[in-house]
């Protein structure tokens, strides 16, 4: 049964990532401008050792090793600084029902299992990889967070690309829109830094998602001529989303309004290794704006690859979808951070909520040669924002798939 006003608002957030823990290091980093994958970037994951409470480790296993992995470290690092900001820690919170959302890429396991398939094809024996990796990833960051916080309800673990925190997003708000969970904490990481197991990162070089030297600062360039690809990161990041009425009866002070969301399936065509489907975008991105009523739009936090493909497909899909009011300033998060996967959307949902307060968008760090025929109006350098709106988030996996939320200041709630 759906609840009694059907309101979703964002009231924690937490990011941690090459840019340091905190989201006050992201957007301080993303206003610097500064692309932060440099040679010597120390990942975030390397001071999280011993982090995780054991206690909370998923049993009944204690040596169940996922607890000590770093894409739990990162979820829950995350996790811990936006419970705090919504205050859902506190004694007086039922926590019978708050449910708890894990997205990922990839995690730790979709490298044990690409790393057992590249070896399979190169000794021509095939040979079952371990699921016990796959099934620690899976199930270990949501059963941390829920246990260090004694929370009972549901717990779902979302492995969707690229694209999986912004999916997440949708589940999360349907979980919240028909009674199911007054409260979700909603984490997302992948550890795919440059000294983590390498097994993924020659399959998306060969898909083109890559840049050929893996990130050295000159060559992550979103919407740059010269753009060839996006680079490995990592990091965690993670929300706290609560009904209107939950956050109001327990005195939270909401961030933001998630006004609307979009999920879409797309075709990448027979025997393509990836593909980027125009439609299925357009159909994210405008079911997050129907679902809000079609408000003025005054930035997007693009989702892009930093290749030509997906930013010319995903250039069209947002002229076809705001072809009724001035194209808004566009940026896109990977030219300061590269792509740290199911993090990588809700990075750009946390600096979407502090645009809405500050009404500042954040330039395009790595664009100084807008490639022609784009038609944006790509902010390359941190701008002001006039007026107010909302603010338009967009994920994209290589696969197809598409996601998106549109956020607008919590002042614009509907009474």
């Amino acid at each position: 049964m759906a609840t009694d006003d059907g309101t979703v608002v964002l009231t924690g957030v937490g990011a941690i990532g090459p840019f340091g823990a905190g989201v006050e290091a992201l957007w301080s980093s993303l206003l610097e401008g500064h692309c932060l994958l440099q040679p010597d970037t120390e990942w975030p994951a390397a001071g999280l050792a011993g982090r995780v409470p054991q206690a909370a480790a998923p049993q009944p296993a204690p040596d169940a090793g996922d607890s000590r992995r770093s894409v739990s470290a990162l979820a829950f690092a995350a996790a811990e600084e936006a419970i705090a900001q919504a205050g859902l820690d506190a004694p007086q919170v039922d926590r019978a029902g708050v449910a708890v959302l894990f997205a990922t890429a990839c995690g730790s396991s979709g490298v044990d299992v690409a790393q057992a398939l590249e070896q399979a094809f190169r000794s021509a024996r095939f040979e079952m990889p371990d699921m016990k990796a796959m099934s620690d990833t899976l199930r270990g960051p949501s059963s941390v967070i829920s246990h260090a916080h004694g929370y009972r309800g549901p717990l779902m673990n979302l492995p969707n690309g690229w694209c999986a925190g912004l999916s997440a997003l949708a589940v999360a708000c349907d979980l919240l829109r028909f009674g199911l969970a007054p409260a979700v904490v909603l984490a997302a990481a992948d550890e795919t830094g440059h000294d983590r197991p390498s097994g993924t990162r020659p399959m998306a070089r060969r898909m083109g998602l890559l840049s050929p030297d893996d990130g050295a600062q000159t060559a992550v360039r979103p919407f740059d001529r010269r753009a060839n690809g996006t680079a490995w990161s990592e990091g965690g990041a993670a929300l706290v989303l609560e009904t209107l009425t939950h956050a109001r009866a327990r005195g939270a002070v909401p961030l933001a309004w998630v006004a609307g969301n979009g999920l879409a399936a797309g075709d990448i065509g027979d025997g393509a290794l990836v593909g980027y489907d125009e439609q299925a975008m357009a159909e994210a991105l405008g079911g997050a704006l129907a679902q809000a009523g079609h408000p003025r739009v005054q930035a997007v936090y693009a989702g892009s690859h930093c290749s030509e493909r997906s930013e010319a497909a995903e250039a069209r899909a947002l002229h076809r979808c705001l072809a009724t009011q001035p194209m808004p300033a566009v940026t896109n998060v990977r030219g300061a951070l590269g792509e740290a996967g199911a993090a990588t959307g809700l990075f750009s949902l946390i600096a979407a909520t502090r645009s809405l307060h500050e009404d500042r968008l954040p330039g395009t760090t790595g664009c100084q040669q807008l490639r022609d025929g784009l038609a944006l109006p790509v902010s390359e350098a941190a701008q002001t924002l006039p007026g107010r709106g909302a603010i338009l988030c967009a994920a994209h996996g290589h696969d197809g798939h598409s996601a998106s939320a549109l956020l607008r200041h919590a002042e614009e709630i509907p009474a």
